[in-house]
Order: structure tokens, then C-alpha cells, then sequence
């Protein structure tokens, strides 16, 4: 009995334009992935930065110039917009996406409200 043996294979630019969508969609998922795992870290980093304000010292203390309003609710919501947008690009199969650039316009998504939770604990509570 014998076996062939195949030889190289040749990456022809037809196969190399099939690896590129899968490759950008990998790095999509990837940045997503690593932005969820960032998501406590970077918010308890905010509240310590807050803490250690001359604002945050006087309204433990004092009770003095303590913060007033609803971001707290708005925070809320942008960490909840930020877990869903992320676990979206995560895990949403490639083949049940309603247009090619869901998966960047969800991880920008992510992004933007990661950043609007980060501002609003730094700008209202410091």
C-alpha cells in the first residue's frame, strides 16, 4: 500500500483574501475580550483615584461637598451597555451578523460606553 505525500501548499491571493475577514473578526473579538476584562479593573482604579481627592476626604469626614444626583444611575447603565455590547462582539456567531461591520460598530459601542462609565465616576465624584 502507499501514501502520497503532499507537498507545500501555495497561499494563492485567493486564499489569502478568505484568511483576512477571519483574521480582522479574530482581533475584534480579541480587543472586545480584553476590554471586558479591563472593565472592573479600570472602574475600581476610578474609584480610588476618587477617593484619594481632597472633595471625596472632606465628604467622608464631613460630610461636606458630597455628591448630589443621578449619575450613579447613569453609571450603572453605561457598565450594563458596556457588558452587553462586549459579550455581543465576544460571542456573536460571524454568520448571524446583520451586516459586515457589526462587529466593529458593537465593539466601538463597548468602548464608548466604557469610557462614558470611567468620566462619569471621575467627573461627578472627584
Amino acid at each position: 500500500m502507499t501514501t502520497s505525500v503532499a507537498g507545500p501548499v501555495h497561499v494563492t491571493p485567493q486564499l489569502q483574501e478568505d484568511r483576512e475577514p477571519r483574521r480582522r473578526d479574530r482581533r475584534l473579538r480579541v480587543i472586545a475580550g480584553i476590554g471586558l476584562g479591563l472593565l472592573v479593573p479600570s472602574l475600581i482604579a476610578a474609584f480610588v483615584a476618587v477617593l484619594a481627592s481632597p472633595g471625596a476626604g472632606r465628604c467622608i469626614a464631613y460630610g461636606e461637598g458630597c455628591a448630589h444626583g443621578a449619575p450613579g444611575t447613569w453609571v450603572l447603565w453605561a457598565v450594563a451597555i458596556t457588558l452587553v455590547a462586549g459579550l455581543l462582539t465576544v460571542s456573536w456567531p460571524t454568520r448571524h451578523l446583520p451586516f459586515a461591520g457589526a462587529r466593529a460598530w458593537t465593539l466601538g459601542l463597548q468602548a464608548t460606553a466604557h469610557t462614558t462609565a470611567l468620566l462619569l465616576v471621575l467627573s461627578h465624584y472627584a
